[in-house]
């Protein structure tokens, strides 16, 4: 990763402190909101159905629970695309056994990178 990136990333972060409580609660609504619609299409791309997921919580603190909880459903069922014989493959191949935030191997890196602190991201770089 490269320096501007670390730049950038840092300039974000800064200016979320600025906001008050309900412009962060509507900005992280929003974007876990883009997440799942992205894992929704993904699945309805693939004639699959979705997982049943209750509304988003208006409370921050009850919003990572409601995370936690929603992801882990969308990941069981995109695992569910892949062949028993990949997911095999891949376990035995990188460690992968599905979603792990920050586990290093290569399924789960990727996803994990928007959640690093800097001493992390500068790590990568």
């Amino acid at each position: 990763m490269s320096a501007p990136l670390v730049v950038l990333y840092n300039e974000t972060r800064k200016a979320q402190y600025t906001l008050s409580q309900s412009e962060k609660l509507d900005t992280m609504l929003n974007i876990l909101k883009a997440k799942f619609r992205g894992f929704e299409n993904i699945l309805k791309y693939h004639e699959r159905p979705t997982p049943h997921i209750p509304g988003a919580p208006q409370v921050a603190g009850e919003l990572l629970l409601w995370e936690a909880h929603a992801s882990r459903e969308y990941w069981r069922a995109l695992l569910s695309l892949l062949p028993h014989k990949i997911l095999l493959e891949l376990k035995e191949k990188y460690g992968f056994e599905g979603r792990r935030p920050r586990s290093r191997d290569p399924i789960n890196q990727p996803t994990t990178l928007p959640s690093l602190n800097n001493e992390e991201l500068k790590e990568l770089c």
